[in-house]
């Protein structure tokens, strides 16, 4: 008799029903929904504020524009209840979209529009002399070429253009960087400074051409048609020269180009030059400008 007491009892016969359990659920509401920094290529945080919004029980997220949003578990993140933060990685360029619903519920409770901008790079230079120093701002186009964008975003963020120098100019054609560093052990000869990350393939035919003001890849054409760390502007009209041709038909790659420091970019086109055995002792291959013309720090400002 006691045993099948234990069981009518387990099964809830004889007693009073309990409260129902989704009665007890206070539904989710969100008040607010902010963004941090829009950035292509890098991580926003999405703060959401309102009420019930514990994660796997209150709300969850989708987004557009960028890799799964996830909740933060690491500071700045202070989650409860009533606040939750939540990462979207590897941002997009462009319109993007961020929702909130409800556990169970399949209207949204909240979207928020977001749109990330074109990326931009801010290159500081000096030269000590000659009237060189300030700065150029460069736009880039990962919408046509997101390969070299993201290895040239790549080489800025790793600080590896930092103290480089602009060790090439073709007077009157484009100035080259991004691939010589002062040597320390003399303290006066340029050297070439050991990239850190795979070469790419060039990403030609895309719609863009070397015109004025434009910023290219550019690679040793002796060795190989892969660009690795080395990027030159273009001072004239180049597409003739420089776009794939039946001369040249490998061509090189346009993904940017200068939207600030448009004068920058001429006094170091017009800069004193002189021969560098890097270049070829013979002159063929450009000069130097001198004083070196370092870019002292690369960032990303966009």
């Amino acid at each position: 008799i006691s045993g099948l007491l234990a069981v009518v009892s387990a099964c809830g016969g004889g007693a009073n029903p309990g409260p129902n359990n989704s009665e007890l659920l206070v539904t989710a509401k969100v008040s607010t929904v902010s963004v941090g920094s829009l950035m292509y290529g890098k991580s926003a945080i999405f703060t959401v504020t309102g009420i019930n919004l514990n994660q796997g029980q209150g709300v969850k997220v989708s987004a557009t524009g960028c890799q799964t949003p996830t909740l933060m578990t690491t500071p700045p993140a202070a989650n409860s209840s009533t606040t939750a933060h939540f990462e979207c990685n590897d941002l997009a360029m462009g319109a993007g979209t961020f929702v909130v619903t409800a556990v169970g519920v399949a209207a949204p409770l909240w979207t928020e529009n977001f749109a990330v901008p074109a990326p931009q790079v801010t290159m500081a230079l000096k030269n000590g002399g000659n009237g060189v120093d300030g700065t150029i701002v460069l736009t880039l186009f990962p919408d046509k070429t997101p390969l070299t964008v993201k290895n040239f975003l790549a080489y800025v963020n790793n600080n590896f253009y930092n103290d480089t120098v602009i060790h090439a100019v073709a007077p009157g054609y484009a100035i080259q960087g991004g691939g010589a560093i002062v040597d320390p052990a003399s303290g006066g000869s340029l050297i070439l400074k050991p990239t850190s990350l795979e070469s790419i393939p060039l990403e030609v035919n895309k719609g863009l051409h070397n015109i004025e003001g434009t910023i290219a890849m550019t690679y040793n054409r002796f060795i190989g048609t892969k660009a690795t760390s080395q990027f030159f502007i273009n001072l004239r009209d180049n597409s003739d020269l420089f776009d794939p041709n039946p001369g040249f038909p490998t061509g090189y790659a346009v993904f940017g180009e200068v939207s600030g420091g448009a004068d920058t970019v001429a006094s170091i086109g017009s800069a004193p030059c002189i021969a560098n055995a890097l270049l070829g002792i013979d002159g063929t291959l450009g000069c130097t400008p001198t004083p070196y013309v370092i870019i002292t720090k690369a960032t990303q400002t966009r």
